[in-house]
């Protein structure tokens, strides 16, 4: 039986012991569903999880319907909290986390998309034990050209897409170009990125495409004019 056709008491009963991306989930299946479980569904997203605000919970997870109603009644847009985080599966430490930083670095393109239109911070902060990272080095990150392409128009002016990575001394391009994402190396040149920064190895954003052999990334960067920029040769 279909649940519209239970009635409403027995829909409600129900819709209590799911989680939020359940209920989510069915709360977006049928208008009915939508009107009947949306007071459900707005209690629980005003609760902490684990001390950890709904918004960044909803960013983390995609859920942008969540995250669109929070925004609607009102929660701080960049509510922060210290985490620890991994990076590529690797212990990272303890960062402050936003909702903007975990949809990038979650890769929930429209949630992001949602947060800065609601006048997200771009700039991300850091804990003091942390390795700075700007919010265009998560966006590169991620792999999407959206995400990177959003953070740049809603950054203009107040990022710097040259600002290197306190710990490798890489920037935006660097990490770019060295997993080969050609795209989104293209869009940082667009913008004005310098291909001749190099990292604490001495290398240019050509001498790490070099070296993990992103073949299209060498010839992109050649047509710019970053062919003869490659890792310092001591002597």
């Amino acid at each position: 039986m279909s649940l519209v056709l239970l009635p409403n008491e027995i829909v409600l009963d129900i819709a209590q012991y799911l989680d939020a991306r359940s209920l989510n989930a069915l709360l977006r299946s049928c208008r009915h569903l939508t009107l009947l479980l949306s007071p459900l569904l707005y209690n629980l997203a005003l609760e902490d999880h684990d001390g950890v605000p709904p918004l960044i919970v909803a960013a983390e997870r995609g859920y942008e319907f969540l995250a669109r109603v929070l925004l609607q009644r009102g929660v701080e847009v960049d509510p922060k909290v210290l985490r620890y985080q991994y990076e590529r599966g690797l212990r990272a430490g303890y960062e402050l986390v936003t909702p903007l930083r975990q949809a990038v670095v979650f890769r929930h393109e429209p949630v992001v998309e949602l947060l800065l239109s609601n006048g997200a911070d771009v700039v991300i902060p850091s804990a003091p034990s942390a390795p700075r990272k700007t919010l265009l080095h998560l966006a590169v990150g991620s792999g999407s050209e959206t995400i990177t392409r959003l953070v740049l128009e809603h950054g203009a002016g107040i990022i710097d897409i040259d600002m290197v990575r306190k710990s490798t001394s890489e920037t935006a391009l660097h990490r770019a170009a060295r997993d080969g994402q050609t795209r989104i190396v293209e869009l940082l040149l667009e913008w004005g990125a310098d291909a001749t920064v190099r990292n604490r190895w001495g290398d240019t954003a050509m001498g790490g495409a070099v070296r993990y052999g992103c073949v299209e990334v060498v010839r992109i960067l050649s047509e710019h004019g970053s062919g003869r920029f490659g890792r310092r040769v001591a002597g």
